[in-house]
């Protein structure tokens, strides 16, 4: 057993009275303790003892309510989904006011990840205004970047949107996306965020000359103007990076979310087994197994699983021989909210 901190806290034990008492956390169990102070010396008597496993823990500052499971089978919720995609902060009102969601950066962030059924397309443009930046900092928080390389949260990034056809929009989110790419990786890479945000419009470029839209169709990943600050210093960026990073775009095109029309024509295409996919899961724990099934083999379609601080087994599902993918997903021993991006 390992013991981890002390903490002095306030037992509430009715309206009227609350006693103080000292908490004992080791990495299995918490121990409620009262304080004794007998001959100057402090001693504790244990009134309760809690295992971890069954406790919930909530982080400082997490004010979130939101349970994905109940909001997106709530039919309000469903209501305000749908609204979103003709008046976003008319939809996000209405659900302040219904109380089920928190009026604060993190929550919103959270809310327009999670939720099925998102206008992707109106979500590019919403985020990207200026009076919401703090909620596309949180949006973008969410995506793994730290000891990933650009190029790779880049993709994972733009999976979750489509970008609206507004240049000052465009530069808004991939500024943003840079500044905080860099601020979690400016320890292993030798370039500043300018050099950073050059990268992210060098390889959106990279990626519309490798693979050039169809005539007559705008494709959202090619910016067409860049509004970044020159810098005169001189950074090294290292030339297998480089190559890594032009040859995973030249074999995979980077695509932006699918509009809701797609969607829904891919999501017919494909289903699941109704095991019920694990929306929590204790440290260390693993999940049952999960079946992904197609109508049919396909040896050209590949899945690849993204974690954020989980454990994914198999991280890529191909569906050569069978119609059938199975893996398993283990948790780390960090605490909080994780993220599951799969991409095709």
């Amino acid at each position: 057993r390992k013991f981890l901190c002390k903490l002095k806290v306030n037992q509430i034990l009715n309206l009227a009275m609350a006693k103080k008492r000292y908490i004992f956390v080791f990495n299995d169990a918490l121990f409620l303790c009262k304080g004794i102070r007998q001959n100057h010396v402090a001693k504790y008597q244990i009134k309760n003892i809690f295992e971890t496993k069954k406790l919930r823990f909530a982080m400082k500052g997490d004010d979130t309510i939101l349970e994905e499971q109940y909001l997106s089978q709530n039919p309000i919720v469903k209501k305000a989904i749908s609204q979103f995609a003709v008046n976003p902060i008319k939809s996000l009102r209405f659900l302040f006011q219904q109380k089920l969601l928190h009026c604060s950066s993190v929550s919103i962030a959270f809310f327009l990840h999670c939720m099925p059924g998102i206008s992707k397309r109106q979500l590019g443009f919403f985020i990207g205004m200026p009076e919401h930046s703090d909620i596309l900092e949180s949006f973008i928080d969410a995506i793994p970047c730290q000891n990933v390389r650009l190029d790779q949260s880049l993709r994972l990034f733009l999976k979750t949107i489509r970008l609206p056809s507004d240049n000052d929009i465009i530069n808004r989110i991939f500024c943003c996306f840079a500044k905080i790419w860099h601020s979690r990786n400016e320890h292993v890479v030798s370039f500043d965020y300018i050099m950073t945000l050059k990268l992210v419009f060098t390889l959106i470029s990279l990626n519309a000359e490798l693979h050039p839209p169809m005539p007559d169709n705008s494709d959202p990943t090619n910016p067409t103007s860049a509004n970044t600050s020159t810098s005169s210093e001189r950074y090294y960026i290292p030339l297998q990076l480089l190559e890594d990073m032009y040859e995973s775009i030249r074999k995979e095109k980077i695509e932006v979310a699918p509009d809701n029309v797609s969607l829904i024509k891919k999501t017919e295409a494909m289903s699941s087994q109704p095991l019920e996919f694990p929306s929590k899961l204790y440290q260390n724990e693993t999940s049952g197994i999960i079946t992904l099934t197609l109508p049919h083999p396909n040896p050209y379609i590949q899945i690849n699983i993204h974690a954020q601080e989980l454990k994914v087994t198999p991280d890529i599902l191909t569906f050569e021989n069978s119609n059938q993918a199975q893996f398993t997903v283990t948790a780390s021993k960090t605490v909080g909210r994780k993220l599951l991006i799969f991409t095709k």
